[in-house]
């Protein structure tokens, strides 16, 4: 049996060709997934990716392709294209490389395509699916919340048809809050107390932002530690992947940064 390849060329279907073929299949759709989930990457550099894949010699991995070519592949401006090539050869905040030049064709670049950051893609997706989830609850239940609110005041007589001035501020309070303050603004007493003698786990001198934070020794350093990443906000998936990572030797700042930045997003 016979097959026709996608540059016209006729090939005689073997077993190890299908295994090949397999092979540059999965690779591709495994590049496509983790460049769409790279929050360092934007949609242009989906298509400007998806292009090149489909130029890919197997199995070097690859590819050339002219900014002529692949603005019509795309539909992308020129100065779209050379950005998204710029961003996918490296010049992106976490240094991820896609693209890495191998030599040139004439005057067109030959890339060796990558895909580097591929093990972390399905981490980081369930990671932010976590989050979403956790985001879209808490405005469900704020939405609950104002809900039962507006249906108590429609409900009261006594709250509909009572004015503001016949509020009355309970009598141990109302020497101490000034005359047009409402009662729910007025000033409360901070009972708060930040131990500014204790030094946060992560807080170490100097650390290479790509350098791994030093494993824990001592369960009390692992308990500042993820105490740590709650207080920045992270969820309890974000806080058990990093505890994973820090046991492992592996967690640096950049990625505790690069999830404070998602959190914030």
């Amino acid at each position: 049996m016979e097959y026709v390849d996608e540059d016209g060329v006729i090939h005689e279907d073997t077993a190890g060709t299908r295994a090949e073929n397999a092979s540059k299949a999965s690779f591709k759709l495994d590049l496509i997934e983790t460049v769409n989930a790279d929050p360092m990457m934007e949609p242009s550099d989906l298509k400007l990716i998806a292009a090149y894949a489909a130029l890919m010699q197997w199995p070097k991995r690859e590819a050339w392709l002219s900014t002529s070519r692949a603005r019509a592949m795309t539909g992308l401006s020129e100065r779209a294209v050379t950005d998204s090539r710029r961003r996918l050869s490296g010049k992106n905040e976490m240094n991820r490389v896609y693209l890495k030049p191998v030599r040139k064709s004439g005057l067109t670049q030959v890339f060796r395509i990558e895909n580097p950051w591929r093990e972390d893609c399905r981490q980081h997706v369930a990671i932010r699916t976590e989050h979403f989830r956790e985001s879209q609850a808490e405005r469900q239940a704020e939405r609950r919340r104002l809900k039962r609110v507006s249906a108590a005041v429609a409900d009261t007589d006594h709250a509909l048809s009572q004015s503001l001035g016949e509020c009355d501020v309970p009598a141990t309070s109302a020497g101490n809050i000034p005359a047009d303050t409402p009662q729910d603004m007025a000033p409360k007493k901070d009972n708060t107390v930040l131990d500014l003698n204790v030094q946060s786990y992560g807080q170490v001198p100097d650390l290479d932002p790509d350098e791994p934070f030093p494993i824990p020794e001592t369960d009390e350093e692992l308990a500042s530690a993820i105490a740590d990443f709650v207080m920045i906000g992270c969820s309890p998936v974000v806080v058990t992947y990093f505890k994973q990572e820090l046991l492992a030797g592996r967690l640096t700042m950049n990625m505790v940064e690069e999830q404070r930045r998602l959190r914030a997003a």
